[in-house]
């Protein structure tokens, strides 16, 4: 989903996560949309060529071996693949260079992820720059499974995937396993005010600049909505940086995109839990259960897996939920413009990406103004 060479697509969401990456739309010169779908039938062919490499340390029949492209319904994410031999499938996902280390976390803790949180279990590492611009990447096993966005029996597994997501936000195995995001500027590490800044607040900054230099296509926003996006994102990080509640220090082992699409259900009550590359040891619990509980908002279950969370997690984490769970919204809002923006460098995938992104942000803006102005 890049043109090598051409364009620089990437944009690096700070608190990493479902779109951690972001294509730009002020390329120079502009790159067409066959130019776009003729660079991923070429990174097919690129994958699959690995592939037929790693043949027999991956236990596929070369001569059968293709690499298909996989839409993420959350945004567009690093670049993945599905390689099949027709028989065995497995998950290749190829990381930019400012997101290989989200992956080399998962690296480091992957066999006790799989063992113990229901995660895909890494087959290989890939550290060759196979595809320009994306110098790491994962092979998993594939997951044949359903995201729970798209599962009628969803809620069924909700109780059992909060114990475990409460397990690991306890689990200091993990936790010196990845290690900090603290990085240099923070030798102490992140306080929650600064990990809820990273989570949302960049990647909405990041958001409108790709809603602002792609207005032209967004004829369904009021003009008046664009001055209103950027208030009220300085609006939410006020709140994280005043509360008394944001301001010790993180320390939860946390996913960190924990949505709908990133837990699977195989039917019969049992799930797993992929994408575990925004893992980190300084998150926040209540990052975690607000985005995972939030397709329940407007459910009957909401009151009461609500208390759920907060015996599980503790009364301050459920009420930093609260402000989480105002940004859940907001990213509903703006984060769907943003997507809309870059399908259109998407031709595979442009009718679908904008036709959701649209239906998001006209059912989210109005509820968000009605909750909170």
């Amino acid at each position: 989903m890049a043109a090598p060479e051409r364009a620089d697509w990437r944009r690096r969401r700070k608190r990493g996560g479902r779109r951690g990456v972001r294509f730009r739309v002020n390329t120079a010169p502009p790159v067409s949309t066959g130019e776009v779908k003729a660079d991923m039938r070429k990174f097919e062919k690129t994958v699959a060529a690995w592939g037929i490499r790693h043949s027999r340390t991956l236990g596929l029949e070369a001569g059968r071996i293709e690499a298909r492209s996989i839409w993420n319904p959350g945004g567009f994410v690093n670049l993945s693949f599905l390689l099949t031999d027709g028989n065995r499938r497995f998950h290749v996902k190829l990381a930019p260079a400012d997101r290989a280390d989200g992956l080399r976390r998962w690296v480091a803790a992957g066999d006790l992820l799989a063992r113990e949180y229901a995660a895909p279990r890494i087959v290989d590492t890939i550290s060759q720059e196979m595809i320009p611009g994306y110098p790491f990447g994962l092979v998993t096993e594939y997951v044949d499974g359903r995201p729970m966005a798209d599962a009628p029996d969803a809620e069924r597994i909700v109780p059992e995937v909060m114990r475990t997501i409460s397990r690991l936000h306890r689990d200091r195995r993990i936790a010196g396993l990845v290690g900090r995001r603290a990085g240099a500027d923070r030798p102490r590490g992140r306080t929650y005010a600064e990990a809820f800044m990273d989570m949302y607040i960049s990647r909405f900054e990041e958001d409108l600049e790709t809603v602002l230099e792609g207005r032209a296509l967004l004829g369904f926003v009021a003009r008046e909505a664009f001055e209103w996006f950027r208030g009220e994102i300085e609006r939410l990080r006020e709140a994280a940086e005043r509360s008394p509640l944001f301001a010790g220090q993180a320390r939860d082992v946390a996913h960190q995109d924990l949505n709908w699409h990133n837990v699977l259900t195989d039917g019969s009550g049992g799930f797993w839990i992929i994408d575990w590359d925004d893992l980190t040891a300084d998150g926040d619990a209540a990052a975690d259960y607000s985005v995972f509980l939030w397709p329940l908002r407007h459910t009957p279950s909401w009151p009461a897996l609500r208390e759920t969370a907060a015996a599980l997690a503790g009364g301050e984490t459920a009420e930093r939920m609260r402000l989480y769970e105002r940004a859940n919204l907001f990213d509903e809002v703006i984060d769907s413009l943003a997507d809309y923006v870059e399908a259109e460098r998407a031709p595979d995938f442009r009718e679908a990406a904008q036709s959701r992104a649209r239906a998001v942000h006209e059912r989210a803006y109005p509820l968000y103004r009605k909750w909170y102005g």
